[in-house]
């Protein structure tokens, strides 16, 4: 792959430049007065300085894009002497009342930077941060010294200062592992290289990379089609399409680069979980549904083949009840954890090879964490032992990204028009055994002369933005020429 270097850093300030959540009545009430006498209540974190001089030294422009006002933020940056290390700051008296999530404040300082969107990374550390930093299409990074509070909106990495300095340079490096093996037909590790994954807890939130807190870990990030952007940026992502590939092929059989992949972690993630000298006793898979292609059966088999020792490889630990539910449909993790409370059961015939062994559980996709959540409490019941979930991909979700189907409730996906490449809403249950067609429009931007939405039209061989009459009437009739847009 060619070399992509990072031109410009752009950070957020609360807990990511400064630990300051002591501060936060006189940040949010603009009491500036008590903001200074308090100053000693909050502290720089160590890394910075050398973080913020290794950019200089680089030549990279360091930008700040904060939802603080900006008396607050300069304040800040002054006592505690970085103010001079940035380019340009932006601040919430500068974008109000387009704050994070919004990504008008990040794509205003790419614009005065001068440089492409894909040429900037951003720090931050809420979920706000992340969606904000997608919407502009920079790259999003939660860095490992901030604050350790779960994040739902999983970031493009994890990453500490000193491979951050180190990587700039080529950011296709900054990867997790599967998107790292997803642009080659094999995954061969380096000896010495650093490979990232997405530490995550039972609720599948990412969590610091201390093993009491994690219980899963994702190779990678999946984005679906729930949503415009989401759908762009999975067009865009060869592990997503790679993963979504299970859902156009009845008869989809894993790429090799995830045998690999599975097969590094059986070998590599012990060491980090249990020490040196353990292994992994027993590898299973959550199954698929009885009426469905055996993918991660077959996976498993084709694990198993690269091991002449070692674990016990069992396919049917876990089975479904006939006629259960897709859970892609099901939209809440309440609705899903009814779902596998009564479909998703354990094979009681397992249960003394498997009592208190150390177990890896694979999963293709985590979403809400329900599965493997459900999972472990049978093995609780009947081994009293856990699994240690190991995902291929974790579920980015943007607060944008749940559209409910108006018919049957199931969420709706983006899908494209083959003939007019239109992109449209429909049902997520289209290729169920009672299937939901519902289909609506995307509506894209304002129309100038009503308060209804646009949408992409295509007619006589040209494509423009109007009104969907059939949703919305035909009170106004105003349209304009796409390519004017």
């Amino acid at each position: 792959m060619a070399r992509k270097p990072i031109k410009a850093v752009i950070f957020d300030l609360d807990d990511t430049l400064i630990l300051s959540k002591n501060l936060e009545p006189y940040r949010r009430n603009v009491m500036h007065d008590e903001l200074v006498d308090n100053l000693h209540n909050a502290r720089l974190f160590p890394q910075i300085k050398a973080i913020l001089s290794g950019l200089r030294e680089k030549d990279i422009k360091i930008g700040l894009v904060t939802n603080s006002p900006r008396l607050y933020t300069d304040t800040l940056l002054k006592h505690f002497g970085i103010f001079n290390y940035f380019d340009s700051t932006l601040c919430f008296d500068d974008v109000t009342p387009d704050i994070k999530p919004s990504p008008k404040g990040i794509l205003r300082l790419v614009k005065d930077f001068g440089f492409e969107p894909s040429q900037c990374i951003y720090v931050g550390d809420l979920d706000s941060d992340f969606e904000a930093a997608y919407h502009a299409r920079v790259i999003p990074v939660a860095p490992s010294w901030a604050t350790k509070n779960p994040i739902s909106v999983a970031p493009s990495v994890v990453i500490n200062s000193d491979q951050l300095l180190k990587d700039l340079a080529n950011i296709n490096r900054i990867q997790y592992i599967a998107e790292l093996a997803s642009n080659y037909t094999h995954f061969k590790p380096k000896s010495g290289s650093m490979y990232y994954f997405i530490p995550l807890n039972e609720d599948a939130q990412i969590v610091p990379l201390k093993k009491e807190e994690v219980s899963n870990i994702a190779l990678g990030r999946y984005f679906s089609l729930r949503s415009p952007l989401s759908a762009t940026l999975h067009s865009e992502h060869n592990l997503s399409k790679h993963i979504f590939s299970k859902e156009e092929q009845p008869l989809f059989e894993a790429p090799d680069y995830w045998i690999e992949l599975f097969s590094f972690v059986i070998d590599k993630l012990p060491e980090w979980f249990f020490g040196n000298g353990v292994a992994f006793d027993v590898v299973a898979v959550i199954p698929s549904k009885p009426e469905k292609n055996q993918r991660l059966e077959q996976l498993l088999e084709r694990v198993a083949a690269n091991y002449q020792e070692g674990p016990t490889f069992i396919e049917d630990l876990f089975f479904f009840n006939e006629g259960s539910k897709s859970l892609k449909t099901l939209g809440s993790k309440e609705n899903r954890i009814q779902e596998l409370s009564v479909n998703l059961h354990f094979n009681l015939k397992y249960s003394e090879l498997v009592r208190e062994k150390k177990v890896l559980l694979i999963d293709d996709v985590i979403t809400t964490g329900a599965t493997l959540a459900r999972a472990n409490e049978l093995l609780q019941q009947y081994c009293n032992t856990r699994a240690v979930g190991c995902c291929l991909a974790k579920t980015v979700r943007t607060s944008s990204d749940y559209v409910p189907c108006t018919e049957c409730g199931r969420p709706m996906q983006v899908r494209r028009n083959g003939k007019t490449g239109i992109s449209f809403y429909g049902c997520s249950g289209y290729r169920e055994p009672i299937p939901c067609k519902k289909t609506q429009p995307i509506f894209e931007k304002e129309c100038p002369h009503c308060d209804n939405l646009l949408c992409k039209h295509f007619y006589n061989g040209k494509y423009f933005y109007g009104h969907d009459f059939k949703s919305q009437g035909r009170e106004c009739t105003y349209s304009e020429d796409i390519n004017n847009d």
